[in-house]
């Protein structure tokens, strides 16, 4: 039996071996759902992914469209760089050292995640950034050792509101 990685099944998403991939992880009776896809190609072949747990460390999601449930989960290290990131649940869920360089995130619920560096994502739409703990370094001011928003006010709602394009 050949055993294939998550980061090996992206790969082929990206490769357009597949055009979709449903993720389900189970963790004490809680499944997680995730779809990632292709947002270039209509949705034609798709492979499901069972797992057990709530850990997916070190996963490379870059350049795909991801909707879905990550709440609770462990994701630290992940790349989600260049992704596009809607209609999605984040909460509660642990980003220690994921890369969210120039993702488009909207529709996105990120309330209570921990370790969350957004620094170079883009918010668009409804993201709920209530009570998220951020990294404690920034990739804009990366030698700072304290948390220091991008208006330097410590409010994370003037944050949100200096994001957006009116």
């Amino acid at each position: 039996m050949i055993k294939t990685s998550i980061n090996d099944i992206i790969q082929e998403l990206r490769q357009g071996k597949i055009d979709q991939i449903e993720l389900y992880l189970d963790y004490n009776g809680q499944v997680n759902k995730i779809m990632i896809n292709n947002a270039m190609k209509k949705q034609k072949e798709v492979r499901k992914v069972s797992l057990k747990g709530n850990k997916l460390p070190n996963v490379n999601f870059s350049q795909t469209r991801i909707k879905g449930n990550f709440s609770g989960l462990t994701l630290s290290g992940s790349n989600f760089s260049y992704s596009t990131i809607e209609t999605a649940d984040f909460s509660s869920t642990n980003l220690y050292g994921a890369d969210f360089n120039k993702a488009k995130i909207s529709q996105t619920n990120m309330s209570s995640a921990y370790n969350a560096n957004l620094g170079n994502a883009y918010m668009t739409g409804s993201v709920n950034l209530y009570n998220v703990n951020p990294e404690n370094t920034h990739s804009y001011n990366p030698r700072t050792t304290e948390v220091k928003m991008l208006d330097d006010t410590q409010d994370i709602n003037r944050v949100i509101l200096s994001k957006r394009n009116y």
